[in-house]
């Protein structure tokens, strides 16, 4: 469970009580649980990126040897890569468009 933050609900919008502003009070600056849920997928991503990277390295530093044999696998990997950026891409964008709307919710931009 992420930050708690007074006023927020489980689906990560606040309530504020009549008369209350969010200007000043750090709110924008909080993460949401919708931005909390983006953020471990993309750290997910990003795990399972580093290793096919540091294969791919090992794989460039032995293709000399055996560049037929090594090829298909690099191939593969490259294949695997390219996907996962795709991905990113992806939840980079749900990123962007769930703090769009918590600044929408926060009054600090118009819907």
């Amino acid at each position: 469970m992420g930050l708690q933050v007074p006023g927020e609900q489980s689906d990560g919008t606040f309530i504020f009580a009549e008369g209350e502003e969010c200007c000043g009070c750090g709110l924008a600056q909080v993460v949401t649980g919708q931005e909390e849920a983006i953020l471990a997928k993309m750290r997910e991503l990003k795990d399972q990126v580093r290793p096919l990277v540091l294969k791919m390295k090992a794989l460039q530093n032995t293709v000399g040897e055996s560049s037929h044999e090594v090829f298909p696998e690099f191939t593969q990997l490259s294949t695997e890569l390219e996907d996962l950026r795709l991905q990113w891409k992806e939840w980079e964008q749900k990123l962007e468009d769930a703090i769009e709307s918590k600044m929408i919710m926060l009054g600090h931009r118009n819907p």
